[in-house]
């Protein structure tokens, strides 16, 4: 709106063009489509294949749709290291630093204006991770020590933060950290468990991993609610249910959780336990406007 010129246009004009980014573009009809990779994913059986669709809705592009070259990408990274400016050509104010890599406010201090903010081994990082369906992208930086890491998988499930760590720390002449990577997917697990065992394997294989991958995060969470989508799409609401009550251990009952919990139970047509589990979503959440109405509902 303050330049009157369309996202694509703009960047293009201000950000791309100037930096030497010949061959980057948020728009699908510019980019150069026989140098695109190919997106792969887990499909509905969990082994590894290419997406049938590619990832683009041109409404998310100041998210996701810049498609660039890996030597691009390091001209990028070069121009905020050198705080707006590279080869003579200045993109942003210098002072625009001091707001964009500063914490937002005391309770989020992980935040900046769109970069995360962080340390790696007693340096600062300031970084950006991304990704979209068949995609997964890390950008690192050390402003201090002017180095950055860009580390960019046409695969959605790879481990870019673990190897963006173990290349920062090669990039900074330090001894690696053994690299880490999710030994096996939670999802998959859950799947192969349910299709050999039945539900009592799936949770025995649920509690096994819990003890030897304490960490869960919002990742598993992600993958369980996908398996129990597919799940209820193939017809199986019997084995969602276990999935989505098991999605509740992984990191924190959160709301929503038991939302999806109590729709899954309405679709099997277990409307006791549909009707506790929406309660429970009022316990946490009273506003909840979807639980309110299916409360009422089943109570009549």
């Amino acid at each position: 709106k303050v330049s009157g010129m369309a996202f694509e246009d703009y960047i293009e004009k201000e950000i791309l063009k100037p930096l030497g980014m010949e061959a980057s573009s948020f728009l699908m009809k510019q980019w150069e489509t026989g140098r695109i990779a190919a997106p792969y994913s887990v499909d509905s059986v969990y082994e590894i294949s290419p997406r049938k669709t590619y990832p683009y809705n041109r409404a998310y592009a100041p998210s996701s749709t810049m498609h660039s070259r890996a030597y691009e990408m390091c001209l990028y990274a070069l121009a905020h290291l050198n705080h707006g400016q590279l080869n003579g050509t200045r993109i942003l104010d210098e002072s625009a630093y001091a707001h964009m890599w500063t914490p937002t406010s005391s309770e989020i201090s992980h935040m900046g204006l769109g970069w995360f903010l962080g340390d790696h081994r007693g340096y600062k990082t300031v970084s950006h991770s991304g990704g979209d369906p068949g995609f997964s992208t890390n950008l690192v930086l050390i402003p201090d020590e002017r180095t950055a890491v860009i580390v960019l998988s046409n695969y959605d499930r790879a481990s870019v933060i673990p190897l963006s760590d173990a290349l920062v720390d090669i990039a900074l002449g330090l001894e690696p950290e053994p690299l880490t990577v999710r030994k096996e997917e939670l999802d998959r697990a859950i799947y192969k468990a349910l299709a050999t065992g039945g539900s009592e394997a799936a949770r025995t294989k649920f509690q096994e991993l819990k003890s030897t991958q304490p960490n869960f995060d919002f990742t598993q969470v992600r993958q369980l609610m996908s398996l129990s989508s597919n799940l209820k799409h193939a017809g199986r609401a019997a084995d969602a249910i276990v999935v989505d009550e098991l999605n509740i251990m992984t990191f924190r009952p959160f709301a929503f959780l038991y939302n999806n919990l109590a729709e899954t139970c309405l679709l099997a047509g277990d409307t006791t336990k549909a009707l506790a589990n929406f309660e429970k979503v009022l316990e946490l959440s009273p506003q909840h406007s979807n639980a309110q109405k299916r409360v009422q509902q089943l109570k009549n």
